[in-house]
């Protein structure tokens, strides 16, 4: 079990509740899946979030091109937006502040990446994207509102930064591989679109930039008029090219361009190397990719995680942020540490 209260009685101030709370850092699809059921509720919430999230991410590239920071912080801006509100337990007062949310992800992750820059330099920026015009005090309640959330967000994390940076990956296995140039900046453009996806919560960096690369090669060499052997031999990083993390994450990651290829990166990628084609070409370009990618490698098997196995986790309750008020939370990266420690108190 993840959370382990020592009281049941979460809501009561009158009582002090200790939690122990291990660090969770990656989810698996059908758990995201149970998290975005159990806490959005219905269809019409979950497209309601998913509208949101694809336009809260689209504003926030365009606030960190303003800002000139690199778009690699969005992989850490992402991954916190998702876990906020998959873990939430207030989606009713949440729901309406997606923008905040995800300018409070976007700050989070320009300290995690060691850019610095004042709350009101980014918020005054964000309004201006935005088209809005606040009184001071008005300026001072959205300062406030982002303020209060971060230590919220944080805590959706369990206070867990070891995430590797993926751009960083990604370009020492291009190196190692020697892919060429034009496909490089190809595979870094994959790349910006993966942050975008639920990818970032379910696997690790390695793993993320081995999706990213492998996607764009085969994406570069089914658009390409010659067909290019890029000899990527796995094994050299000790991975396997029919690693069920690898074909489930390349698998969604093309199901994601046949949704959105028309707002990625990749087409303005494409473009720019000169591959262009026709939308609807390329769409069905990547559809019939899929296709044989999937039949190739069976790509839809998954671990079964049982149901009943998440439900009964607390971890993967609604989380009540008002317990550290009144009670204590303890965050544990290792659990054998932790039960170590206890023991020989």
């Amino acid at each position: 079990m993840s959370i382990t209260p020592e009281s049941d009685n979460r809501n009561s101030p009158s009582k002090s509740i200790n939690v122990i709370q291990l660090a969770k850092p990656f989810l698996s699809s059908k758990e995201i899946s149970y998290l975005i059921h159990n806490t959005l509720g219905d269809g019409d919430r979950i497209r309601s979030y998913k509208q949101d999230k694809r336009e809260t991410f689209q504003f926030l590239i365009r606030l960190v091109k303003v800002l000139q920071f690199p778009i690699k912080v969005m992989q850490n801006c992402s991954y916190l937006y998702q876990r906020f509100y998959l873990l939430t337990d207030n989606l009713a007062r949440y729901g309406p502040l997606h923008y905040e949310v995800g300018i409070t992800a976007l700050f989070v992750s320009l300290k995690m990446n060691d850019f610095i820059k004042k709350l009101g330099l980014v918020l005054q920026e964000s309004n201006t994207l935005r088209g809005l015009h606040l009184s001071s005090s008005e300026s001072d309640d959205q300062r406030r509102i982002v303020m209060n959330m971060e230590k919220t967000m944080m805590e959706c994390e369990s206070f867990d930064f070891r995430n590797y940076c993926i751009e960083d990956l990604l370009v020492k296995f291009t190196k190692l591989y020697k892919v060429p140039e034009k496909e490089s900046y190809v595979c870094w453009s994959v790349l910006n679109d993966l942050y975008l996806t639920q990818l970032p919560l379910q696997f690790p960096a390695h793993s993320n930039a081995v999706i990213a690369m492998r996607t764009a090669l085969l994406i570069f060499n089914s658009v390409s008029q010659t067909k290019t052997n890029y000899n990527i031999d796995l094994h050299r990083i000790n991975m396997r090219p029919d690693n069920d993390t690898l074909v489930s994450g390349i698998s969604q990651l093309l199901e994601y361009y046949i949704d959105n290829y028309a707002i990625t990166f990749l087409k303005s990628s494409l473009g720019e190397v000169r591959m262009v084609n026709e939308l609807k070409e390329l769409v069905d370009e990547i559809l019939n990719l899929k296709i044989d990618f999937d039949d190739r490698f069976n790509s839809k098997r998954s671990a079964m995680v049982p149901s009943t196995t998440i439900r009964q986790d607390m971890f993967f309750q609604p989380r009540n942020p008002d317990i550290g008020k009144y009670g204590c939370i303890r965050f544990v990266y290792n659990k054998k540490r932790y039960v170590d420690e206890v023991s020989h108190r």
